[in-house]
């Protein structure tokens, strides 16, 4: 769930791009939101860690984006709050699952038998 969220949380600037229209605008968030949901799926198949790490990687580009003014707009407090909320839960997934290196399975019950 948290790989799921990490990717809506990407589509956010290449949403915000598209209804920009500036060509290599879109190309860069298209970019990187490329990238992000390649370590979200990584980290769903592989790692938490992953997971936790590209909502750190993702922080830094919401910093990127608000006093550098890199990217798509996506409005002046979106940014702010969103660096925070990606921190936050960088850390959360750090803190409960940090030394777990399986996947989804790290966090899901086994199969019941029957």
């Amino acid at each position: 769930m948290l790989a799921a969220e990490l990717f809506a949380l990407a589509a956010v600037y290449v949403g915000s791009a598209l209804a920009d229209g500036r060509r290599g605008i879109v190309a860069l968030e298209a970019s990187v939101g490329a990238a992000i949901f390649a370590r979200a799926l990584a980290g769903f198949w592989y790692a938490l860690r992953l997971v936790a790490a590209g909502y750190f990687l993702h922080g830094v580009w919401d910093l990127l984006h608000h006093p550098y003014r890199c990217g798509a707009t996506p409005g002046k407090l979106f940014p702010p709050f969103c660096l925070t909320y990606d921190w936050v839960v960088a850390t959360f997934i750090l803190s409960r699952f940090g030394s777990l290196g399986q996947g989804c399975d790290a966090i899901l019950p086994p199969p019941r038998r029957v």
